[in-house]
């Protein structure tokens, strides 16, 4: 069987960001709520207000849950200049957790070994390969990911990479 392309979502897919997503999450959350004297961060909290959300969207939930208030971004704070992981908003917050996300992936992570048997698989019967993500901090991960482990093939290749930063474990 030959297919002219085959198309993976890449987030939980091929590899098991999900963890690190959560893991971020809750290190970020932890720090915070503490910081403001209420209930503490729960893994529940991740299904009820992170999971399937935004980031804002995320953020501004878990903080309705707890009573807390916090301006949208810089602007909505009436500060000028760019929205960083180190202001007290919305964004801010998403910004400290992703920050977070990408340090716990220069770690390396290792794609799923049926994903990695599939793409390799395919990388006979197929013209094009491609991996994709809606999610900018995505294109981080699966750049490296990818480009330089799973997809070192002529036919294969992430459609928005960025950086080649992260260390890589070996795919097999």
């Amino acid at each position: 069987m030959t297919f002219t392309a085959v198309l993976f979502d890449l987030d939980g897919v091929i590899t098991p960001t999900a963890d690190l997503h959560r893991d971020a999450w809750r290190a970020m959350f932890t720090d915070v709520l503490a910081d403001r004297g209420v209930d503490p961060y729960s893994e529940q909290d991740y299904f009820d207000h992170l999971d399937g959300r935004s980031r804002t969207e995320g953020v501004a939930s878990l903080l309705a849950s707890r009573g807390i208030t916090l301006p949208h971004d810089r602007a909505d704070a009436g500060e000028e200049g760019e929205d960083s992981p180190e202001d007290d908003t919305v964004v801010g917050l998403g910004l400290r957790k992703n920050r977070e996300f990408l340090r716990l992936l220069d770690a390396g992570i290792t794609p799923y070994p049926g994903s990695v048997r599939l793409l390799d698989a395919l990388e006979d019967g197929a013209e094009e390969v491609t991996a994709d993500t809606t999610k900018a901090v995505d294109t981080y991960t699966y750049s490296h990911v990818f480009l330089l482990e799973v997809l070192l093939c002529s036919s294969c290749f992430v459609s928005k990479p960025t950086h080649l930063l992260a260390p890589i474990h070996n795919r097999h």
